[in-house]
């Protein structure tokens, strides 16, 4: 049923227009969304904005499963069914049902859910074909494949974003990220070595941000499960703090996980979830990480306070002043060459 009218996938501004367009002619009131990743997340809330039910499918066992552990996603996916998102996790999509060409239904997991239209948003893969018939080399990740300069393997041929693999500083590994963020640092290296300049790239921790059902999500790193998948086995610790002091109004819950990596105490990502305070946070962790601090360090590490705007103890420092208590003792923490003054 992929051919029928009311089948979309998201990727340009013109496929969003095109999905507005069909709601409307169609006087849509239910859609289905296939894939509970950022993209259809973020869809999902769209739709309920626009009076829409939404039914959503996810194919593991909990949403946001390529940046949240299942323990934060829980948080999210509780807020979005307040909202009313209508989950189906550990579910996957069987049949697109039709009539007279449009879309009437959606069989998930041999369940039969009416709906006006379907909304297809699971990972994509790198658009490498060009590259392929070009003979130009490609990753383990299966995107193209730079060095730090953005260089390909053919001459005097740079690539940049979505198609290429990028450098992860906290796994050390090429990974596919499919971030702004990357693809615009990553044009300005090509660009300025295509016009015979010098610049490098020195890679991602892949902080990303979204806003969700009126929550801030924020993330780096790997998740547990993935970098039990890559032979780590990472130490972490959970917690909620408040982005004020307790006796000021205003403050608002911000939960806080911390991965490290045992072997090193080194910091190995971040997870935050909360109505504000969570962007910001995550981008001192990014920065923590992408100058390869251990959780040690990241702890001793000076925030600012003030009753209206941030407590004396950060909710992020609360978070590694207990991962510490998980890793090896402090005196055994040998400091980064990146921190001087040591």
């Amino acid at each position: 049923g992929s051919d029928l009218r009311g089948v979309f996938t998201i990727r340009t501004m013109n496929d969003v227009e095109h999905l507005a367009d069909y709601l409307r002619e169609a006087m849509a009131k239910k859609v289905a969304i296939i894939g509970a990743g950022l993209t259809g997340s973020e869809m999902a809330e769209a739709l309920l904005l626009r009076g829409v039910a939404v039914i959503q499918a996810e194919i593991v066992p909990e949403i946001l499963p390529v940046i949240l552990d299942p323990d934060m996603a829980s948080i999210v996916r509780e807020k979005g069914q307040e909202h009313g998102v209508e989950y189906h996790l550990q579910s996957s999509l069987e049949e697109i049902l039709g009539d007279k060409e449009r879309v009437v239904g959606v069989r998930i997991s041999g369940r039969t859910h009416d709906v006006d239209a379907v909304v297809v948003a699971v990972r994509v893969r790198p658009n490498t074909e060009l590259a392929k018939d070009a003979g130009i080399q490609l990753g383990e990740s299966g995107g193209i494949r730079t060095d730090d300069r953005m260089a390909t393997s053919a001459k005097n041929i740079y690539a940049a974003g979505d198609c290429i693999e990028t450098f992860d500083l906290i796994t050390r590994r090429h990974v596919f990220f499919q971030l702004a963020t990357t693809a615009v640092r990553q044009s300005m290296v090509a660009g300025i070595n295509a016009a015979g300049g010098e610049a490098r790239y020195p890679g991602s921790t892949g902080v990303t941000t979204v806003k969700l059902f009126g929550l801030e999500v924020a993330t780096l790193g790997p998740t547990i499960s993935m970098a039990e998948k890559i032979g780590m086995n990472p130490v972490s610790v959970r917690i909620t703090g408040s982005t004020r002091l307790s006796y000021y109004p205003g403050g608002k819950d911000l939960t806080v996980k911390l991965l490290a990596n045992p072997s090193n105490g080194k910091l190995l990502g971040a997870q935050l979830v909360g109505e504000e305070g969570a962007t910001l946070r995550a981008n001192f962790a990014s920065m923590a990480a992408h100058l390869g601090l251990t959780v040690q360090e990241f702890a001793e590490i000076e925030t600012c306070y003030s009753p209206p705007l941030a407590p004396v103890w950060d909710p992020v420092t609360i978070a590694a002043q207990a991962l510490l208590k998980k890793l090896k003792p402090v005196s055994a923490q040998a400091p980064s060459t990146t921190v001087s003054g040591r």
